[in-house]
């Protein structure tokens, strides 16, 4: 059980940062929002976590997308290094897993920043 979600940054993606034009004509929006979360219910040492929400809003409406991954570390600061290279990145919540992979298989991307 989650006994605290705080919001830790925001960011909108949209026309040129798609990348491509998805869809010429049509204003297309993607709107992250990044949360540090703890479970100070467990005994686990792995209490910090993340959460990200994602709202993509074109002509059909607005849809939503939320990825939470719990017990990433007790190092609160490893989590604010993890959301800050997820938000510099504009890392949506689908790709969010892997890119926390990655960074379990080579921690010093985190490290360096502290």
């Amino acid at each position: 059980m989650l006994d605290l979600r705080k919001l830790y940054g925001k960011v909108t993606i949209e026309g040129e940062d798609f990348g491509y034009n998805q869809n010429p004509g049509q204003q297309e929006k993607i709107f992250l929002e990044y949360y540090k979360t703890k479970n100070t219910q467990t005994n686990d040492e792995k209490k910090y976590g993340i959460e990200v929400i994602k709202k993509e809003e074109n002509k059909d409406g607005i849809t939503r997308e939320k990825t939470v991954e719990n017990g990433i570390s007790n190092n609160e600061k490893v989590i604010d290094k993890l959301l800050e290279i997820l938000i510099e990145n504009k890392v949506t919540s689908i790709t969010t897993k892997d890119v926390i992979t990655d960074l379990k298989l080579d921690p010093s991307m985190i490290y360096s920043r502290m």
